[in-house]
């Protein structure tokens, strides 16, 4: 299985680069945030925050599943999120020795994030249902605490390669490099 793994914090471009890289290689990706939308959808108005909790662990075990499906099936998978030390530790107990593994990890200026996240929620262009009005405070101490190295999200480091791309201005991001990377044997 050929597993490339795209992450980094909120408002990265995380899934943007996803879509494009899924598109050019033609594989179909697997979104945390497509999944769920689509559980989003099914209800009436936005998940108070225990349901949200369990929508949440859903969409990990969804990206887990669709690994293994991957992996039975020895093909291609790009998964996206904002993969954290649990993830880490539940996605490494997936992986065969054999698998080839691509990390993308997507960081920016956290100014820059904070702008973004605030834009998208303002905009409407995110869905109702990820309920962001709540966590921006978390979001600024997520910064607060990388300044000092204690940052929640950080390179899984699952193989020996990975790409780590600053997302602060999109027009400098070298896709092509990412493009290779990806391709590369």
């Amino acid at each position: 299985m050929r597993l490339i793994i795209i992450h980094g914090a909120t408002s990265t471009g995380k899934t943007t680069l996803a879509k494009k890289l899924a598109a050019d290689i033609g594989v179909t990706p697997v979104l945390k945030d497509a999944y769920k939308e689509r559980i989003f959808d099914t209800l009436k108005k936005p998940p108070n925050l225990v349901l949200w909790k369990h929508i949440e662990l859903a969409s990990w075990r969804h990206i887990y599943e669709q690994v293994r499906r991957a992996q039975a099936n020895d093909e291609p998978i790009i998964i996206e999120g904002n993969f954290m030390g649990p993830q880490r530790r539940t996605i490494s107990k997936l992986i065969d020795p054999k698998d080839v593994i691509k990390e993308i990890y997507c960081y920016a200026d956290q100014g820059v994030i904070q702008q973004r996240y605030a834009h998208r929620y303002r905009s409407g262009a995110r869905h109702k249902g990820h309920r962001d009005h709540l966590w921006y405070g978390k979001l600024v101490l997520d910064g607060l605490m990388s300044k000092i190295g204690l940052g929640n999200t950080r390179p899984l480091k699952l193989s020996h390669q990975v790409l780590k791309i600053n997302t602060t201005d999109f027009a400098k991001v070298d896709y092509d490099k990412i493009l290779a990377f990806v391709t590369a044997k």
